[in-house]
């Protein structure tokens, strides 16, 4: 009999659009990781917030949180290495 433990799904993140969901599938797809995405209500007639679901599997669902964790992680300090890129550019005008 099969173990039927790696069909559970879970959760990974809950997110503010469908744009933002889809950017973790692929984040997660580069990295191996089946997962998809999951909404109740349709976005052309609600427009509402933390409605997007990406789903994993629970056997992907701490490699997936850790992939997500370092992405974030990465782009604050892109985006901090901007902010300082930008600091310097006014001070040398």
């Amino acid at each position: 009999m099969e173990d039927n433990k790696s069909d559970n799904l879970k959760i990974l993140a809950r997110c503010i659009s469908d744009i933002e969901a889809e950017l973790i599938v692929r984040l997660l797809e580069e990295n191996e990781i089946e997962s998809f995405v999951e909404t109740n209500i349709p976005h052309s007639v609600w427009p509402v917030s933390a409605d997007a679901l990406v789903i994993v599997r629970e056997t992907d669902y701490n490699q997936a949180r850790q992939i997500l964790k370092e992405n974030i992680e990465n782009q604050n300090i892109i985006e901090e290495d901007n902010d300082t890129n930008n600091i310097f550019e006014k001070e040398g005008d």
